[in-house]
């Protein structure tokens, strides 16, 4: 069948008949547009009617005005009837409200549905580069030991006035590191013979904040990716001064309270610390002080002590924000003395029974890779579980008496970097015990993981 030239079709000539060939045959309506608008249906043909006879019958209909394609038409009656020279109308193409809203709940629906898939996801590659920083980090502090027969230190206290200076001190373990990181340029832009605060001698010990004019301050505000964990908060507030030194998802371990008794009453108390990191108080030298470790001094094997951890970043902005606080990993509580024996797990009791939240304790925690200070919490104390709540002993704040609760965002735990450069991902509900024995390096008793 060949359709007659008409102004409606420009393809005139088209041989239809192949079409017709190929439709399927059924119970069909018909539909017309007519020059009013008006449809015109016929259900009257014939559900067994041959496809010779459909090839006579079928004509397409093409608005070529504005482009829009009609329905296939299937007559009853003689094409010359149909006053198909007449222009064709568009058939309405619009949807319903209900068919709308249908679609709207269909792409709701499968939203709810990807979105936390996605989410989790793009947390699990999150999670991952987190490790990857960890391993980066453990690989420095071997290479640092590698060159220096050491590990580095922390200085948790302040240095002494020396005229209009002040000695060196409150320097963390990260700047010693930095050489070993690619940062090079960096490190070479220390001057770590002054120090690392503003204001030194005791004063220090309840400000160690770090202004625009410190000799250090662009060091300081220098943003140092390695040391954040993609999951947790990286921006720079002057809550450590108005330098804004840039942050750290990262903490040392530096072992159990030096007063506490051990487990089960087997440890002298005011030994010597016995954790990964060793750290000292140049203003004021504690005989618990761990001044160096190194790999001689891990009696309890690479392997099962905890080197660094996570830590999240403080992002509460203000002392008021502090006290109204719901998620308590961003707060440090003031728990109990500092030189009261006492066992491991009396420790314990500051998650339960919390004197007061210290903003002085909480808002800086975690806003300096390059302090030293205690409050930073850039190293911790090993003895509160993951992703519970901070606390600090009162008189502790020059040896760094921080009992920072190793967090993240990560669901369910932490990654954690042992002394061997082995990453491990350790759950929230680990046994107690067995974590207090990851935070030693010398108490000689074993555990599996």
């Amino acid at each position: 069948m060949l359709v007659k030239n008409n102004p409606i079709f420009p393809f005139w000539g088209v041989d239809l008949t192949g079409f017709a060939r190929a439709a399927p045959i059924g119970s069909l309506v018909t539909s017309l547009a007519m020059s009013d608008g008006n449809y015109i249906k016929d259900t009257n043909v014939d559900p067994f009617v041959g496809r010779s006879f459909l090839a006579e019958r079928v004509l397409i209909f093409i608005c070529a005005e504005r482009k829009h394609a009609m329905s296939i038409a299937m007559l009853d009656q003689p094409k010359d009837r149909l006053g198909i020279s007449t222009y064709c109308q568009s058939a309405r193409t619009g949807f319903t409200l209900i068919e709308l809203l249908v679609v709207i709940g269909i792409i709701g629906a499968l939203a709810s549905m990807i979105l936390p898939a996605i989410q989790h996801a793009r947390e699990v590659a999150r999670r991952m580069q987190c490790e990857s920083h960890l391993r980066q980090i453990g690989l420095a502090l071997n290479n640092y030991h590698a060159a220096f027969s050491q590990y580095p230190i922390s200085t948790t206290g302040p240095g002494k006035s020396a005229g209009t200076t002040c000695t060196t001190g409150f320097y963390s373990w990260h700047a010693s590191i930095l050489a070993f990181v690619d940062q090079e340029s960096v490190y070479q832009s220390i001057d770590f013979n002054i120090n690392m605060s503003d204001e030194c001698d005791f004063n220090a010990l309840y400000n160690a904040s770090i202004g625009i004019g410190h000799r250090n301050s662009r060091a300081a505000s220098q943003s140092i990716p390695l040391f954040s964990c993609p999951s947790d908060s990286s921006r720079s507030w002057p809550i450590m001064g108005t330098s804004k030194p840039a942050p750290t998802s990262y903490t040392a371990n530096i072992g159990w309270p030096p007063y506490t008794s051990g487990f089960d009453g087997e440890r002298s108390p005011g030994s010597s610390s016995n954790g990964f990191l060793g750290y000292l108080n140049p203003l004021s030298p504690n005989a618990t002080h761990q001044g160096t470790t190194s790999s001689s001094n891990i009696l309890d094997g690479l392997s099962n002590t905890v080197a660094v951890t996570e830590r999240l970043i403080n992002n509460l902005q203000d002392p008021n924000m502090v006290e109204k606080a719901r998620d308590l990993r961003y707060v440090s509580f003031c728990a109990m003395g500092y030189a009261t024996i006492r066992p491991m797990k009396d420790y314990r009791t500051c998650m339960n029974t919390h004197m007061f939240v210290d903003s002085i304790y909480s808002m800086p925690i975690g806003h300096a890779w390059i302090s030293g200070w205690a409050s930073v919490g850039n190293v911790y104390l090993h003895v509160l579980p993951p992703n519970q709540t901070n606390c600090h002993l009162m008189g502790g704040e020059g040896f760094g008496g921080h009992l920072a609760s190793p967090s993240s965002n990560h669901w369910g735990g932490v990654n954690v970097l042992m002394a061997d450069n082995r990453i491990v991902f350790q759950a929230n509900e680990i046994d107690e015990r067995i974590w207090w024995a990851m935070g030693s390096r010398d108490d000689g008793i074993a555990f599996s993981e």
